[in-house]
């Protein structure tokens, strides 16, 4: 048995379960920004939907910019922005 599509199981894996987490960090978390911001509920559930877009259009173009840019640099660049 190749073990290879197991590892890329496991990488799949791994990746969904640290998106669902930070998914729930946001969650938590956008009460105390609410708050430090003064903002009212309404308008907080579009930081989160701001924050959700951005994350979805992350995955959907890092792939080219893995290509273009190299692993080494797209993992750089990925860093700094975090």
């Amino acid at each position: 048995m190749d073990i290879k599509p197991f590892l890329g199981l496991c990488g799949v894996l791994i990746a969904a379960m640290t998106s669902e987490f930070n998914d729930q960090v946001t969650s938590v978390a956008l009460n105390d920004v609410r708050d430090a911001l003064g903002i009212s509920h309404d308008a907080g559930t579009w930081i989160e939907s701001l924050y959700v877009s951005a994350e979805i259009i992350g995955m959907a173009i890092s792939p080219w910019l893995l290509v273009t840019f190299t692993l080494r640099r797209w993992t750089l660049l990925a860093i700094t922005l975090c």
